[in-house]
């Protein structure tokens, strides 16, 4: 089914989605190495929004596999399990 062009809205035409296949090459090399959204948009001077589009279509096309801690990667992953072991620590009536 064809669109109507009548009042086209393109989203986040200001972004930047094209990539080279060297930032390709080190994008998933980092992935790989379990960095964070926002570390792999600054390693590679980017957008953490462009970067967060390029996992969902790396992933689609099967280029990137799922990983501990996903998106956030593995720092975040391990951030999130020690809060919640802090968490069970303070819980009233434990000693503290």
């Amino acid at each position: 089914m064809a669109r109507s062009t009548l009042n086209l809205y393109l989203a986040c035409e200001e972004m930047d989605f094209s990539w080279d296949e060297k930032e390709i090459f080190r994008f998933e090399s980092l992935w790989r190495q379990g960095m964070a959204v926002f570390q792999i948009a600054k390693e590679l001077r980017r957008d953490p929004d462009e970067v967060a589009l390029l996992i969902i279509d790396r992933s689609r096309k099967k280029a990137i596999a799922p990983r501990k801690g996903g998106i956030w990667g593995e720092e975040y992953q391990d951030l999130r399990k020690q809060m919640n072991q802090n968490r069970k620590g303070l819980r009233p009536g434990n000693a503290v």
